[in-house]
Protein backbone atom coordinates (compact mmCIF):
# COMPACT_ATOMS: atom_id res chain seq x y z
CA UNK A 1 0.00 0.00 0.00
CA UNK A 2 1.46 3.24 -0.87
CA UNK A 3 1.03 6.32 1.91
CA UNK A 4 -0.88 8.97 -0.14
CA UNK A 5 0.66 11.22 2.97
CA UNK A 6 2.59 14.96 2.05
CA UNK A 7 6.28 13.36 2.57
CA UNK A 8 8.21 15.29 5.57
CA UNK A 9 10.76 17.27 3.47
CA UNK A 10 12.72 18.14 6.99
CA UNK A 11 13.23 14.46 7.15
CA UNK A 12 13.12 12.31 4.04
CA UNK A 13 16.58 12.68 2.40
CA UNK A 14 17.92 14.77 4.27
CA UNK A 15 21.87 13.90 4.09
CA UNK A 16 23.22 11.66 6.51
CA UNK A 17 19.72 11.91 8.50
CA UNK A 18 16.44 9.92 7.59
CA UNK A 19 14.14 8.20 5.85
CA UNK A 20 10.82 7.91 6.49
CA UNK A 21 8.74 4.37 5.41
CA UNK A 22 4.78 4.64 6.71
CA UNK A 23 5.85 6.42 9.89
CA UNK A 24 9.13 3.95 10.42
CA UNK A 25 12.49 5.81 10.55
CA UNK A 26 15.68 4.78 10.08
CA UNK A 27 18.93 6.63 11.22
CA UNK A 28 22.54 5.94 11.11
CA UNK A 29 23.55 4.82 14.65
CA UNK A 30 25.56 8.53 14.98
CA UNK A 31 22.95 10.79 13.87
CA UNK A 32 20.32 8.76 16.35
CA UNK A 33 22.99 9.48 19.60
CA UNK A 34 23.40 13.15 18.13
CA UNK A 35 19.96 13.88 18.24
CA UNK A 36 19.35 12.34 21.47
CA UNK A 37 22.36 14.65 22.89
CA UNK A 38 20.36 17.84 20.72
CA UNK A 39 16.83 17.05 22.26
CA UNK A 40 18.57 16.64 25.73
CA UNK A 41 20.19 19.42 25.89
CA UNK A 42 16.84 21.47 24.57
CA UNK A 43 15.00 20.27 27.61
CA UNK A 44 11.62 19.41 27.62
CA UNK A 45 9.02 20.58 25.00
CA UNK A 46 11.49 21.64 22.37
CA UNK A 47 10.88 18.91 20.15
CA UNK A 48 9.94 19.54 16.74
CA UNK A 49 7.28 18.62 14.25
CA UNK A 50 9.51 15.94 12.11
CA UNK A 51 8.15 12.53 12.39
CA UNK A 52 11.65 11.51 13.51
CA UNK A 53 11.10 14.68 16.25
CA UNK A 54 8.29 12.64 17.41
CA UNK A 55 9.59 9.22 17.66
CA UNK A 56 12.29 11.05 20.16
CA UNK A 57 10.22 12.50 21.99
CA UNK A 58 9.03 9.00 22.74
CA UNK A 59 12.37 7.97 23.61
CA UNK A 60 12.80 10.92 25.98
CA UNK A 61 9.68 11.16 27.93
CA UNK A 62 9.66 6.95 28.50
CA UNK A 63 8.74 5.82 31.65
CA UNK A 64 9.33 2.22 30.55
CA UNK A 65 11.86 0.71 28.92
CA UNK A 66 12.27 -2.99 27.21
CA UNK A 67 15.30 -4.74 25.85
CA UNK A 68 15.77 -7.90 23.55
CA UNK A 69 18.53 -9.44 22.56
CA UNK A 70 17.83 -12.45 20.73
CA UNK A 71 20.21 -15.22 18.97
CA UNK A 72 19.49 -16.73 15.54
CA UNK A 73 22.13 -19.09 13.86
CA UNK A 74 24.62 -16.79 12.86
CA UNK A 75 22.62 -13.84 13.80
CA UNK A 76 22.49 -11.46 17.15
CA UNK A 77 19.90 -9.26 17.15
CA UNK A 78 19.18 -6.32 19.60
CA UNK A 79 16.00 -4.57 19.92
CA UNK A 80 14.75 -1.60 22.45
CA UNK A 81 10.95 -0.82 23.46
CA UNK A 82 10.33 2.59 25.10
CA UNK A 83 7.60 4.48 25.91
CA UNK A 84 4.57 4.56 28.70
CA UNK A 85 1.22 3.46 28.61
CA UNK A 86 0.21 5.45 25.52
CA UNK A 87 3.01 5.13 23.19
CA UNK A 88 5.54 2.81 22.51
CA UNK A 89 8.87 3.28 20.16
CA UNK A 90 10.88 0.00 18.99
CA UNK A 91 14.14 0.60 18.16
CA UNK A 92 16.29 -2.35 16.04
CA UNK A 93 18.65 -2.84 13.98
CA UNK A 94 19.05 -2.35 10.47
CA UNK A 95 22.50 -3.24 9.23
CA UNK A 96 25.70 -2.73 10.83
CA UNK A 97 25.28 1.19 11.02
CA UNK A 98 21.71 1.98 10.86
CA UNK A 99 18.51 1.41 13.55
CA UNK A 100 15.08 1.88 12.59
CA UNK A 101 12.70 3.50 14.93
CA UNK A 102 9.35 2.07 14.89
CA UNK A 103 6.08 3.33 16.22
CA UNK A 104 3.97 0.60 18.47
CA UNK A 105 0.62 -0.14 20.18
CA UNK A 106 1.49 -0.58 23.58
CA UNK A 107 -1.02 -3.62 23.27
CA UNK A 108 0.94 -4.67 20.41
CA UNK A 109 4.55 -5.44 22.74
CA UNK A 110 3.99 -8.80 23.73
CA UNK A 111 3.12 -10.08 20.29
CA UNK A 112 6.22 -8.14 18.57
CA UNK A 113 8.20 -9.88 21.58
CA UNK A 114 6.65 -12.90 20.36
CA UNK A 115 7.19 -12.48 16.64
CA UNK A 116 10.95 -11.45 17.65
CA UNK A 117 11.84 -14.49 19.51
CA UNK A 118 10.36 -16.83 16.96
CA UNK A 119 8.16 -18.41 19.98
CA UNK A 120 5.72 -21.13 18.62
CA UNK A 121 4.40 -24.61 19.81
CA UNK A 122 7.20 -26.84 21.23
CA UNK A 123 7.25 -30.43 22.02
CA UNK A 124 7.96 -32.03 25.40
CA UNK A 125 11.62 -31.25 26.07
CA UNK A 126 14.60 -33.45 25.62
CA UNK A 127 15.56 -32.14 28.84
CA UNK A 128 14.07 -33.62 32.08
CA UNK A 129 15.26 -32.05 34.98
CA UNK A 130 17.63 -28.71 35.86
CA UNK A 131 21.11 -29.00 35.33
CA UNK A 132 24.25 -26.65 35.00
CA UNK A 133 26.82 -26.77 32.93
CA UNK A 134 29.65 -24.41 31.87
CA UNK A 135 28.58 -21.36 29.20
CA UNK A 136 32.06 -21.57 26.92
CA UNK A 137 31.40 -25.27 26.83
CA UNK A 138 27.73 -24.59 25.49
CA UNK A 139 29.12 -22.31 22.71
CA UNK A 140 31.97 -24.67 21.76
CA UNK A 141 29.70 -27.21 21.55
CA UNK A 142 26.80 -25.04 19.68
CA UNK A 143 29.42 -24.44 17.41
CA UNK A 144 30.65 -27.72 16.19
CA UNK A 145 26.77 -29.00 15.70
CA UNK A 146 26.45 -26.00 13.07
CA UNK A 147 29.05 -27.19 11.43
CA UNK A 148 27.89 -30.72 11.11
CA UNK A 149 30.92 -32.32 10.57
CA UNK A 150 31.78 -35.89 10.53
CA UNK A 151 31.74 -36.93 14.93
CA UNK A 152 29.89 -33.30 15.80
CA UNK A 153 27.30 -34.97 17.69
CA UNK A 154 29.93 -37.19 19.81
CA UNK A 155 32.31 -34.04 19.66
CA UNK A 156 29.65 -31.79 21.42
CA UNK A 157 28.31 -34.63 24.13
CA UNK A 158 32.22 -34.42 25.28
CA UNK A 159 32.57 -31.11 25.58
CA UNK A 160 28.94 -30.93 27.50
CA UNK A 161 30.40 -33.28 29.71
CA UNK A 162 33.90 -31.41 30.08
CA UNK A 163 31.53 -28.65 31.28
CA UNK A 164 30.11 -30.02 33.77
CA UNK A 165 27.39 -32.55 32.27
CA UNK A 166 26.77 -36.28 32.96
CA UNK A 167 26.41 -38.06 29.45
CA UNK A 168 22.64 -38.33 30.07
CA UNK A 169 22.43 -34.61 30.40
CA UNK A 170 24.57 -34.10 27.70
CA UNK A 171 22.83 -35.56 25.04
CA UNK A 172 19.89 -34.11 26.38
CA UNK A 173 21.48 -30.87 25.64
CA UNK A 174 23.18 -30.90 22.66
CA UNK A 175 19.88 -32.32 21.00
CA UNK A 176 18.67 -28.79 22.25
CA UNK A 177 21.81 -27.43 20.72
CA UNK A 178 21.00 -29.02 17.89
CA UNK A 179 17.76 -28.47 17.05
CA UNK A 180 18.75 -24.75 18.28
CA UNK A 181 15.63 -21.98 16.86
CA UNK A 182 16.65 -19.11 19.04
CA UNK A 183 18.19 -17.82 22.80
CA UNK A 184 16.85 -15.10 24.26
CA UNK A 185 17.12 -12.31 27.10
CA UNK A 186 15.15 -9.64 27.86
CA UNK A 187 15.23 -7.07 30.57
CA UNK A 188 12.52 -4.70 31.66
CA UNK A 189 12.43 -1.75 34.19
CA UNK A 190 9.90 1.04 35.27
CA UNK A 191 8.64 2.69 38.38
CA UNK A 192 5.60 1.77 39.96
CA UNK A 193 2.92 4.29 41.01
CA UNK A 194 4.29 4.50 44.35
CA UNK A 195 7.58 5.39 42.77
CA UNK A 196 9.26 2.16 43.59
CA UNK A 197 11.46 1.09 40.61
CA UNK A 198 10.84 -2.21 39.17
CA UNK A 199 13.03 -4.83 37.09
CA UNK A 200 12.32 -8.24 35.63
CA UNK A 201 14.35 -10.38 33.61
CA UNK A 202 14.04 -13.78 31.51
CA UNK A 203 16.27 -15.62 29.28
CA UNK A 204 15.72 -18.97 26.89
CA UNK A 205 16.82 -21.26 25.05
CA UNK A 206 14.37 -22.53 22.59
CA UNK A 207 15.40 -26.05 20.91
CA UNK A 208 12.90 -26.29 18.49
CA UNK A 209 11.87 -30.07 17.92
CA UNK A 210 14.17 -30.78 21.24
CA UNK A 211 11.51 -28.50 23.34
CA UNK A 212 12.72 -24.99 25.55
CA UNK A 213 14.51 -24.31 28.40
CA UNK A 214 14.68 -21.65 30.65
CA UNK A 215 18.07 -20.21 31.89
CA UNK A 216 19.59 -18.22 34.41
CA UNK A 217 22.96 -17.46 35.29
CA UNK A 218 24.61 -19.32 38.67
CA UNK A 219 27.69 -17.36 39.20
CA UNK A 220 28.81 -14.29 39.41
CA UNK A 221 31.29 -14.20 36.22
CA UNK A 222 29.01 -15.73 34.34
CA UNK A 223 30.82 -18.63 33.40
CA UNK A 224 27.84 -21.14 34.49
CA UNK A 225 23.94 -21.69 33.26
CA UNK A 226 21.38 -23.31 34.98
CA UNK A 227 19.27 -24.78 32.11
CA UNK A 228 15.59 -25.97 33.54
CA UNK A 229 12.66 -27.75 31.51
CA UNK A 230 10.04 -25.25 30.47
CA UNK A 231 6.78 -24.93 27.87
CA UNK A 232 6.34 -22.75 24.98
CA UNK A 233 2.87 -21.21 27.42
CA UNK A 234 5.65 -20.60 30.06
CA UNK A 235 7.82 -19.17 27.82
CA UNK A 236 4.51 -16.85 26.93
CA UNK A 237 3.84 -16.19 30.64
CA UNK A 238 7.17 -14.96 31.05
CA UNK A 239 7.11 -12.46 28.13
CA UNK A 240 3.73 -10.90 29.58
CA UNK A 241 5.49 -10.81 33.12
CA UNK A 242 8.09 -8.61 31.72
CA UNK A 243 5.63 -5.96 30.99
CA UNK A 244 3.93 -3.91 33.89
CA UNK A 245 0.60 -5.17 35.44
CA UNK A 246 -2.61 -4.14 36.45
CA UNK A 247 -1.49 -1.71 40.04
CA UNK A 248 1.64 -1.12 38.74
CA UNK A 249 1.96 0.59 35.87
CA UNK A 250 4.45 2.96 34.62
CA UNK A 251 3.90 6.56 35.38
CA UNK A 252 5.04 9.25 32.51
CA UNK A 253 7.96 11.59 32.54
CA UNK A 254 10.34 9.40 35.12
CA UNK A 255 13.53 8.33 32.91
CA UNK A 256 14.97 12.15 32.20
CA UNK A 257 15.86 13.07 28.76
CA UNK A 258 18.97 11.59 28.12
CA UNK A 259 17.58 8.95 26.12
CA UNK A 260 18.20 6.45 28.63
CA UNK A 261 15.92 3.44 30.39
CA UNK A 262 13.82 4.55 33.49
CA UNK A 263 16.12 2.39 35.84
CA UNK A 264 18.73 0.17 35.98
CA UNK A 265 18.79 -1.61 32.87
CA UNK A 266 22.03 -3.67 32.97
CA UNK A 267 22.32 -6.96 30.91
CA UNK A 268 22.00 -10.22 32.57
CA UNK A 269 25.12 -12.29 32.06
CA UNK A 270 25.25 -12.97 28.39
CA UNK A 271 23.48 -16.54 27.05
CA UNK A 272 25.79 -18.72 24.66
CA UNK A 273 25.94 -17.43 21.07
CA UNK A 274 24.57 -19.00 18.48
CA UNK A 275 26.83 -17.09 16.40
Amino acid sequence: MTSTAEPDLAVLGAPGSATTVYGTVVLTTADLLARQERAAAAGPGATGGTVVDTLLGVLASASFALMVDVSYVGQVLSYRYCGDQARLVQVGPVGPDHVELTPLEPVGLPWAVLALVRLGPRPRGALTGPVEVAVAALERAGRLLQSGGDGAADGARSLLCAGGLDPAAAAQVAALLEGQVATWRAASGWRDPGGEQRRRTGAFLDGGPAGIVRASVVDDDGGTLRLEPATAPEAWQEILGLLPGRGDAARPGLSGLDGQPPVDMEHPAPLPSSS
